[in-house]
């Protein structure tokens, strides 16, 4: 179980973002919330609010490209939306979420183990691309085969994906200040006065309203709007390499805001 402290050390770790959130911090005279309990009491979370300006509960981005919004294991996340087992499994197919697929020794780069996930997934091997899912220890969309679920899914539970995603992660929303209401972007990096602001209730309603889930042409990633979901392909071990990762960018969101 992680600590505030430890949780603190790796929002700190984030060099870049952090300094850029404290100079906005002191310009603004803004206040740090701290991390408090998951919503199910449990163990500390990362606070989806960064700094506090007034009554503005602000995430900040501060990046030109498409950025990591937010990051979990496809667990905790089927845990929150209580998810149907179809959809669950296509999930779990899509980043590789499967107790051999987590360890040290099978999360990426052996066929030896994917093999064996497959059996237990009743999907034939040598079917699989050899890079992209057989040494990436997941299957692409068009080899899964509740992927239809997975898909409607996201598109009929779109306002509640967008809140978890921009607003509460795992957060308790009793501690409200760790509820993020405002999206503070800088449309130039390390750059306090380009920041564009959205409202997050604002996104989520626009989201609910217009944004339909497709399958990208790669196979490897799910359009929700202007935010993204893939597998996280990164990391030294299983449990981070297999999570599910939100993307977006300060451009898709913006032209996504303006469309009527």
């Amino acid at each position: 179980m992680a600590t505030q402290k430890q949780i603190n050390a790796g929002r700190t770790g984030r060099t870049s973002g952090f300094k850029f959130e404290q100079k906005l911090k002191i310009k603004y005279n803004g206040v740090e919330p701290e991390n408090g309990q998951d919503l199910w009491g449990e163990r500390y979370t990362m606070s989806k609010t960064d700094i506090i300006f007034g009554k503005k509960n602000c995430s900040i981005k501060n990046s030109e490209t498409s950025t990591q919004i937010q990051i979990c294991s496809a667990e905790r996340f089927s845990r929150k939306f209580n998810l149907p087992k179809k959809v669950k499994e296509a999930l779990d197919q899509f980043v590789g979420n499967h107790p051999l697929l987590l360890t040290k020794k099978g999360f990426k780069g052996n066929p030896t183990v994917m093999k064996e996930v497959c059996e237990q997934w009743s999907v034939k091997f040598k079917d699989l691309d050899s890079v992209s899912e057989q040494n990436r220890g997941r299957l692409t969309a068009k080899n899964i085969k509740n992927m239809s679920h997975l898909v409607d899914w996201f598109t009929n539970n779109m306002e509640d994906v967008y809140r978890f995603v921009l607003a509460e992660s795992f957060n308790d929303p009793k501690n409200k200040d760790n509820i993020a209401n405002t999206i503070w972007w800088s449309a130039v990096k390390d750059d306090p006065d380009s920041i564009v602001e959205f409202d997050i209730e604002k996104i989520i309603y626009q989201a609910k309203k217009k944004a339909k889930a497709s399958i990208r042409e790669s196979q490897t990633v799910i359009e929700l709007g202007p935010l993204t979901l893939q597998m996280k392909g990164s990391g030294s071990s299983g449990a981070s390499y297999h999570s599910m990762q939100f993307n977006m960018s300060l451009k898709d969101l913006t032209t996504f805001m303006e469309e009527k």
